[in-house]
């Protein structure tokens, strides 16, 4: 580890993106991360791996952007145009990101100065025209105008970490068509996949081995696969992909045994759970989940998921109408209310309909 400061210094900012360096370490290599969907809509925050570079001494720039607009912002040519000058001077450049970020890292990699990127489970676009299987994105997509999507802004080679399982993989297909794919196939690491290699302490040593020149993408790929039981994402993601409630809620239980003080993985097990019937659990794998994480807005969206798998749906709209109360940048969540008071109403009205017979 570096016993350098870095120094930290605004390489652009505009109302809705944000660059920042964190250098000083070193002339040979450094990395431009862009930042992952967010629940928290301002950009004086760390950027994607901004601890972790400065931790182990390598200089950065980390695109921040305020809102999850997949980077479609009129002032990404002039932000990405500063971070390559900025980032000229090293001899390798790097772009990194996870998700959103992914995306970000490979498409907009080139214009921000690196040749290589490495993104975890990047989305090809969620546009439905280019990605008309993509679904999750949904609200994000129908309020995005989508400016700059042309592959000539794409790094020259991308290696990919992602779940062969889930519709991740139908994008790194995707991706084929603009760059050369390097692809880290790991079954069940779910999205992102992140999480996964970062539980098995397999992503600090990909980065570490990815700034030196050394990272063998084919040996990280065995090494994650091989410890895949270590890794309380991996239970998670079977437990998904299980149909029977009770075997769900015991994978859910053997992820929480494997990682207790992550916070998703406690929410999952509470849904879990609540999916089974087992209210005093999931209630109180969610407490412990918001106080993990205390005041993240997508714990409040899992409460009320609990909430809703358990038949208590009053409970389950309160939770989102306090939410989204919280501000403008959680109206997101307005498919969700409107979902939990449709049901309400339905429920209602039968109880009030005549018994027939």
């Amino acid at each position: 580890m570096s016993k350098h400061v870095a120094t930290v210094a605004e390489v652009f900012r505009s109302e809705n993106l944000l660059v920042r360096g964190a250098t000083g370490f070193s002339g040979e290599v450094c990395f431009v991360t862009f930042d992952a969907f967010t629940d928290y809509h301002t950009l004086d925050r760390e950027g994607f791996g901004q601890r972790f570079f400065q931790q182990n001494g390598i200089d950065a720039f980390h695109i921040i952007s305020r809102n999850n607009e997949w980077f479609q912002l009129e002032e990404l040519p002039e932000a990405c145009r500063l971070t390559a000058c900025s980032a000229s001077r090293y001899r390798r450049v790097f772009s990194y990101g996870s998700s959103m970020g992914g995306y970000g890292a490979i498409r907009f990699g080139r214009w921000a100065g690196a040749q290589r990127a490495f993104a975890l489970s990047p989305q090809f676009s969620i546009d439905s025209r280019k990605a008309p299987f993509e679904k999750r994105w949904r609200h994000q997509a129908r309020r995005t105008r989508f400016i700059h999507e042309g592959g000539e802004k794409a790094v020259a080679q991308a290696i990919i970490v992602y779940d062969p399982l889930s519709v991740d993989a139908r994008h790194a297909d995707l991706f084929r068509q603009i760059t050369e794919v390097i692809d880290v196939r790991l079954p069940h690491c779910g999205h992102p996949s992140g999480p996964y290699l970062a539980e098995l302490g397999l992503l600090s040593s990909a980065l570490t081995a990815l700034a030196g020149d050394a990272l063998d993408a084919m040996a990280l790929q065995r090494e994650a696969r091989r410890r895949r039981r270590e890794a309380a994402q991996f239970y998670i993601n079977l437990a998904l992909r299980a149909r029977s409630p009770r075997i769900k809620a015991e994978l859910g239980a053997r992820a929480v045994q494997l990682a207790p003080g992550n916070a998703e993985t406690r929410a999952h097990y509470a849904v879990f759970a609540a999916a089974a019937g087992r209210r005093h659990e999931a209630l109180a794998a969610m407490d412990m989940a918001e106080v993990l994480e205390p005041g993240r807005p997508h714990m409040k969206v899992q409460r009320s998921l609990v909430y809703e798998l358990l038949g208590d749906l009053s409970a389950a709209v309160d939770v989102m109408e306090a939410l989204m109360a919280r501000g403008p940048t959680l109206r997101s969540h307005g498919a969700r209310l409107r979902h939990l008071k449709a049901r309400q109403l339905v429920a209602r009205l039968r109880k009030r309909m005549p018994r027939l017979g």
